[in-house]
């Protein structure tokens, strides 16, 4: 009986082999590094290799918990990090898992596991990270040096151990910080410090964990009153933002990007104290326009400035992305009726215009508007915001006659030589054609009134023979003889010829 159980068992555990086969599996620990000093991380590769394909893998990784500390990768439990994972098919497989050296001393690390799928095995592996408290540092640089006012000079060099700064006269104390260019370095010396007029010298030290040591020299210098007089208005000279407009300051901004799309406006660096700021140029070349604000940021208006560099606040209206000037009016304008003079209120100022006399035309204003290289009248809708050109707001003017004459003599002087002559010649020419046609009036009108008669010749005379007595008429419509000729056999005189006395 005992023969026959021993046979079942034996048939059965060949049956288990042959239907599960199993493998010497092996396991890697690599670690990025061997010896690392405290507060260094350490990477832990933990690397599985089967004969087989895997479907499943359980790892276990035990590592020395009073020297690593556990950071990330699988689960955490105590001082053994379990990694626990279903696979597809793998014949090798590798994980991640981080550590922080936290003590000196060894930090040994321990793998073991098992895998199955197609085949079955387990695996054990060891590692150990050598930890080493770090050397004391010997670095006794500064990383840093703040004043509280002032302006370090030269700037700041961890090389550099001597500086100095000026201060206001109104400046009565100063707060010096700094930090150490190393975590575990002591830094003395800061603090705030009451100034004197003239210069303070104050040091800094910084001890090293090696016990290094460095000092630093920071002298500052209280100016008088004078002197600080002096230093502010040369701030004020040398900066090329500022500016002044009745009595008060104004900041230049250089930064026009928003306002590029301006038609007939170009955005351009212009020179001003050694440097440039950028302005809003017409492209006409009347204007160029600076946009400020105050100290604040707050408000912002466009500056126009002259060739002795004062400054003039430009006022202006927006329409239709076209920037409108406004400008002031001309003395003793010819104002068509139904136009009264006032003032408009715009963005806190007082804007000369005009204004209808129609009150049902009260929200209308007439401003002398500079647009496109172009200066004329527009009427503002106050309450749409937009502008229209009016054409009928001057009362057109009668021109005199001396105002002609000065006209057209100014155009002739204006003309070169040679179109003088020309113009010479024209009207000598017109002057002789218009004697030459009253002359053939007087000699039609005489003719009319029988002041002329043919001659024998076909000339004229102005005489008339009948009433000077040289020819006489008998009475005979169709003969008229000269007095005193000799008749010839038919009763003619010698020199005598028939004339129609209707002639």
């Amino acid at each position: 009986m005992k023969k026959i159980i021993s046979v079942f068992v034996l048939t059965a555990l060949l049956l288990a082999a042959i239907s599960v086969p199993v493998f010497a599996d092996s396991a890697i620990i690599a670690v990025s590094k061997s010896n690392v000093t405290v507060g260094s991380n350490v990477t832990v590769t933990l690397k599985y290799n089967a004969g087989y394909k895997m479907y499943g893998i359980d790892l276990s990784l035990e590592y020395n918990s009073s020297v690593l500390q556990y950071v990330s990768g699988g689960t955490n439990n105590g001082s053994t990090v379990k990694i626990v994972e279903v696979l597809s098919g793998e014949t090798s497989k590798s994980f991640s898992v981080t550590f922080k050296a936290i003590a000196a001393g060894s930090g040994s690390l321990s793998l073991s596991g098992a895998a199955s799928g197609e085949g079955k095995g387990s695996a054990a592996a060891g590692a150990a990270v050598n930890v080493t408290a770090p050397q004391p540092s010997s670095n006794a640089n500064l990383g840093s040096i703040k004043l509280s006012d002032g302006t370090l000079s030269p700037e700041f060099k961890q090389s550099t151990t001597s500086y100095s700064a000026k201060v206001k006269y109104q400046t009565e104390k100063i707060t010096i910080s700094a930090n150490a260019a190393a975590g575990d370095s002591v830094v003395s010396g800061l603090g705030t410090f009451d100034l004197k007029v003239g210069d303070n010298s104050f040091s800094i030290g910084v001890t090293a964990a090696s016990g290094d040591k460095k000092t630093y020299t920071v002298v500052v210098n209280r100016m008088t009153e004078e002197e600080t007089a002096a230093a502010v208005q040369a701030e004020r000279d040398s900066n090329p933002s500022l500016i002044t407009v009745d009595g008060a300051d104004y900041f230049i901004h250089s930064d026009l990007s928003p306002l590029a799309s301006i038609e007939g406006y170009t955005v351009e660096a212009v020179p001003r104290k050694g440097s440039t700021v950028n302005a809003l140029c017409d492209n006409a070349g009347k204007y160029k326009l600076f946009w400020a604000t105050d100290a604040n940021g707050e408000s912002g208006a466009f500056y126009s400035m002259d060739g002795q560099g004062e400054f003039t606040r430009i006022n202006y209206i927006m329409s239709d992305d076209k920037l409108y000037v406004l400008e002031p009016f001309e003395e003793d304008l010819n104002v068509m009726p139904g136009f009264i003079s006032g003032a408009y209120d715009l963005n806190g100022a007082k804007i000369s215009c005009y204004k209808y006399d129609d009150k049902d035309l009260s929200d209308f204003y007439i401003f002398k508007c500079y647009v496109n290289g172009q200066s004329e009248y527009y009427r503002y809708d106050a309450l749409e915001g937009t502008l229209q050109r009016e054409p009928r707001f001057l009362e057109k003017e009668v021109e005199t006659v001396s105002e002609k004459n000065g006209g057209l003599l100014d155009k002739f002087n204006q003309l070169g030589t040679q179109a003088k002559i020309i113009v010479c010649l024209l009207l000598l020419a017109a002057v002789l054609v218009i004697a030459l046609a009253v002359l053939l009036i007087i000699k039609a009108v005489s003719r009319k009134n029988g002041d002329l008669y043919e001659t024998e010749d076909g000339g004229e005379t102005g005489a008339d023979p009948l009433a000077n007595g040289e020819l006489s008429y008998d009475g005979d419509e169709n003969e008229i003889a000269a007095v005193g000729e000799p008749e010839d056999e038919a009763g003619q005189t010698a020199d005598s010829e028939f004339l129609d006395p209707d002639d």
